[in-house]
């Protein structure tokens, strides 16, 4: 089961929590993409939990999407997110998602509906997450589907210019 996230390595994006999710799991892989400050950090983290093989650093990566597409679901651990990108780039991947109750995700992204919300820099939320995510096929595909709905409705091209006109 691969999981995938991306964004700088810096510590609102909260992937700290999330190596710490990961580390609670058996059979994942978790593929993050981004470089900064905090890569190091991150890395001994994973080490210290003993789970240096499970998590892969990528880079930087041009096309994220391609990663996300790849994976089984993505997560976005951030602890403060004014919008979220890449979690719209994973709904339009059609992966299933994960979001902390950050600023723009808890704008969008509808708890049970088209993801799953847990609480900022809960590991234990997260985890719980992902494993019903794993454990779940027909939950996967009811999240892709809404997710996929919600984001024409809100983000497609006349729905922006709509409510820009609005």
């Amino acid at each position: 089961f691969i999981v995938s996230a991306s964004g700088r390595f810096v510590p609102r994006k909260g992937f700290d929590t999330l190596i710490r999710a990961v580390a609670k799991l058996s059979n994942v892989t978790l593929w993050l993409m981004g470089e900064g400050q905090e890569k190091e950090k991150l890395s001994q983290i994973a080490s210290d939990l003993g789970i240096s093989e499970k998590v892969k650093f990528l880079g930087w990566v041009d096309e994220p999407i391609h990663y996300i597409k790849a994976s089984d679901a993505f997560v976005m651990p951030s602890r403060h997110e004014p919008l979220g990108n890449a979690l719209l780039e994973a709904w339009h991947a059609k992966v299933p998602t994960i979001s902390t109750k950050s600023e723009g995700p808890t704008w969008y992204m509808r708890d049970k509906i088209d993801g799953i919300l847990t609480e900022i820099d809960d590991v234990d939320q997260i985890s719980m997450a992902l494993t019903k995510l794993k454990n779940d096929k027909n939950l996967q595909k009811f999240y892709v589907q809404n997710a996929n709905d919600r984001l024409k409705k809100m983000f497609d091209e006349k729905a922006v210019v709509d409510a820009y006109l609005k």
